[in-house]
């Protein structure tokens, strides 16, 4: 068993004799900070648009759930800047979301699409996900194998079962 001086004189690097001495940043001024917020709320209300979107297409029994939806969305640059900000680059924006993909896609005709009021000039639209469902994450992936997982899924069980 290790005591908190122990493993503190373990640590590399310059620092006090002691973590019963040393200075510490307050936590919430540190994070406060550093917490986009302004990104954060524009995004939030980006995710309302889409939820507005996603239960016409459960109304209209086009889908069960979000998971079964994805939204397609015009390039914008406002709106890749909050996403760097915030971390929701990748997959990150869809988990938002509550869906299984979000993809750029330029405006087309015959599509019923929205402008963005949190993102002016972004528009999007309602997709049916590609694919089948993972049975673990329940996310539609077009990945997804006969036994049943998507990547992201099958390299957490094989991980678990290593």
């Amino acid at each position: 068993m290790f005591t908190a001086d122990e493993v503190w004189k373990a640590l590399p690097g310059k620092k006090e004799e002691s973590v019963h001495v040393a200075g510490f940043e307050d936590l919430e001024e540190s994070f406060v900070a550093k917490v986009p917020t302004e990104a954060w709320m524009r995004l939030m209300q980006l995710r309302e648009e889409a939820a507005v979107i996603l239960e016409e297409a459960r109304r209209n029994k086009i889908i069960g759930s979000s998971l079964e939806g994805a939204i397609a969305l015009t390039p914008s640059s406002a709106l890749e800047s909050d996403r760097a900000a915030t971390g929701t680059v990748g997959s990150g924006l869809a988990d938002l979301l509550i869906v299984s993909e979000v993809f750029d896609e330029a405006a087309s005709s015959g599509t019923e699409w929205r402008d963005s009021q949190a993102y002016p000039g972004l528009r999007l639209a309602f997709r049916k996900a590609r694919g089948r469902r993972c049975d673990r994450c329940w996310k539609v992936t077009p990945e997804a194998e006969i036994r049943g997982l998507c990547d992201r899924c099958r390299s957490v069980v094989e991980g678990v079962a290593a």
